[in-house]
């Protein structure tokens, strides 16, 4: 198992041996969500974490 930065909060990320390129994976402190881009250096992307962007205003 290897452990990533949270760029939000410091905390850890957990990243397993059996996680792939494109799995999603989290913080253990804050719960922010990123997606894993490369394993070899292991890098992340941070997800998007705001979903009201899918709606428009009068769909409420």
């Amino acid at each position: 198992m290897k452990t990533k930065r949270c760029t939000a909060c410091g905390g850890d990320i957990q990243i397993y041996y059996d996680n792939e390129v494109r799995d999603d994976v989290y913080c253990n402190e804050c719960e922010r969500e990123y997606r894993i881009i490369s394993m070899h250096p292991v890098k992340l992307q941070a997800l998007e974490t705001d979903y009201d962007y899918c709606f428009e205003e009068d769909e409420y």
